[in-house]
């Protein structure tokens, strides 16, 4: 009887000891799987957030090469700015985008040469010549997609290309590239400061002449005291608005100036409403929808 009785007690006290190893198991194995996850979950987001700090240095480097080039080429007034289109377009039956050079003339003797300055990333610097000419994009920017970015600006009007300009680190490893395009924009009107509602029954108020140059603001110059640069006639987009009838068109634009955070919200700010149709250039139908944007 004793025997068996201490035969009984072996058997329960193994017969708890495996559930026991069994459940500690377990709780060991989730233990780790959660690591693993959590570990996981902050790699992607070490990774995310080094992959967000290079992308916005390889951004800054591309300021920093424009804002070099045009410290450097137009510290005087010895420059022409000259545009030149892909020979075969990128996107059939859109508008040439222009892409622009920095010409500088210079006298060697008897003889006379013009450099050019691509205005857009590239992988060289055109030739030298004897006679201003706008030189050809495609021997600029490389010899297939792989080395060149092809991008829309605005709908209407074909893609641009630049070359993809490498950032490296301290073992010539690639971590980073970019590319960038600089737009003409002379001759549009910004509307943030374009425009008024100041005249009698809110039409547009200009200042009698002599009145400042845009870009001259002077607050405390005028009879009225208005900044010179709202006197740019926002008016002048709407075909069927004249200096003392500024029509719906513009004075939308100026009470909505709130909403102009994008080049996207400048259709909707003017109160353009959908669907924005397009002919086969991929311009707007709309005469007026045309002209905002």
């Amino acid at each position: 009887m004793l025997h068996l009785g201490k035969s009984s007690r072996h058997q329960s006290a193994a017969g708890f000891t495996l559930p026991s190893i069994l459940i500690v198991t377990g709780a060991l194995l989730i233990l780790a799987v959660g690591i693993l996850l959590v570990t996981n979950i902050e790699r992607s987001t070490a990774r995310s957030v080094v992959d967000r700090q290079r992308a916005e240095l390889a951004a800054l480097a591309g300021l920093e090469e424009v804002k070099s080039i045009f410290n450097q080429e137009t510290a005087n007034d010895e420059f022409i700015i000259l545009q030149s289109a892909l020979e075969v377009p990128i996107s059939e039956g859109r508008i040439p985008n222009a892409h622009l050079f920095l010409a500088r003339g210079k006298t060697a003797g008897d003889a006379f040469t013009f450099r050019y300055v691509p205005l857009f990333s590239s992988l060289s610097l055109p030739a030298t010549t004897p006679t201003l000419a706008a030189p050809k994009i495609e021997e600029l920017v490389g010899i297939n997609d792989k080395h060149w970015l092809d991008f829309t600006t605005v709908p209407y009007t074909d893609k641009v290309r630049a070359a993809w300009l490498p950032v490296t680190d301290e073992n010539d490893l690639t971590v980073a590239r970019y590319a960038y395009w600089v737009e003409d924009l002379q001759g549009r009107l910004d509307p943030e400061i374009s425009g008024n509602l100041d005249g009698d029954g809110k039409s547009h108020l200009r200042e009698p002449y002599p009145f400042l140059a845009p870009g001259l603001d002077d607050p405390t110059t005028g009879a009225s005291g208005q900044i010179a640069t709202n006197q740019v006639a926002l008016y002048a987009i709407d075909p069927e608005a004249n200096e003392t009838d500024q029509k719906h068109l513009a004075k939308t634009l100026i009470n909505n100036r709130k909403l102009l955070i994008s080049p996207d919200s400048l259709l909707a700010a003017a109160d353009i409403a959908p669907p924005l149709s397009r002919d086969n250039t991929g311009r707007l139908l709309d005469l007026k929808a045309r002209e905002v944007e």
